[in-house]
């Protein structure tokens, strides 16, 4: 991304990565991509969504105690950019 933002006048600012740490069940999890909460499943189709999605689904129920927070980290690179 921040190739192509030099490419038009942009100069990187900053650039780095954002770690988050969070608990979540898997069943929350579950519900989440059933609702398509997030953003890459939003336009997942129906054979896509059947052939690789559900089966996730499937392994989140199969683990132990589906109900219990377990610890999660989500890691999430930016670019702050500036046109001068």
């Amino acid at each position: 991304m921040v190739w192509l933002a030099e490419s038009v006048g942009f100069v990187p600012v900053r650039i780095g990565e954002m770690v988050v740490d969070f608990q979540q069940r898997p069943r929350g999890a579950i519900q989440r991509i059933h609702d398509r909460s997030y953003g890459h499943l939003r336009q997942v189709d129906g054979e896509t969504w059947e052939s690789v999605v559900a089966p996730v689904i499937g392994d989140l129920l199969r683990l132990p105690d589906p109900d219990r927070y377990r610890e999660r980290q989500n890691r999430h690179k930016f670019a702050v950019l500036e046109k001068p």
